[in-house]
């Protein structure tokens, strides 16, 4: 949420809360980022439909909009992917992983995730893995992972 929020200009820095950790769903993600009101988000369902799901994931190509994907790192690398501690596994089971998905490359069908964790960065995934990822039934709500599309509602300060 801190990353969505940093990269909208007319956030100030001091409404971006500290970071915590914590096991979250789409909802209460949702809830926190459109609380600090520089946002109106919707949630796009993994189990709504691939048409659907793609859709919102061009909207990352637009300035006015934020996504966020909530997903499990294990569904979208397999078993090649680093290596968890045991309570931050227990933390991706129960509340999954949140990260920006800063473009979509059409030509390509390739997404440009930039992840938060340290052991991922920034990467390209095709468009299917990450719709695998996000369709993972999230533990805490019983219902798939889902996007989180942000709509920016103040206009960005021109830098």
């Amino acid at each position: 949420m801190r990353n969505v929020l940093k990269s909208i200009p007319s956030v100030p820095l001091e409404l971006i809360p500290e970071a915590k950790a914590g096991p979250l769903t789409a909802q209460q993600f949702k809830t926190k980022l459109d609380a600090i009101r520089h946002t109106t988000s919707t949630l796009v369902y993994g189990g709504a439909g691939y048409d659907l799901f793609l859709s919102a994931i061009k909207r990352s190509n637009d300035p006015h909009y934020r996504v966020a994907m909530n997903f499990l790192h294990p569904a979208l690398f397999g078993m090649d992917g680093p290596s968890f501690l045991p309570h931050v596994m227990l933390l991706a089971i129960l509340g999954g992983h949140f990260s920006n998905i800063i473009a979509y490359l059409e030509t390509e069908d390739l997404v440009v995730v930039f992840d938060v964790n340290q052991d991922f960065g920034p990467y390209l995934v095709p468009s299917k893995r990450v719709y695998d990822a996000v369709r993972a039934i999230d533990v805490q709500s019983g219902v798939a992972r889902a996007l989180i599309v942000s709509e920016l509602v103040h206009t960005p300060r021109q830098v």
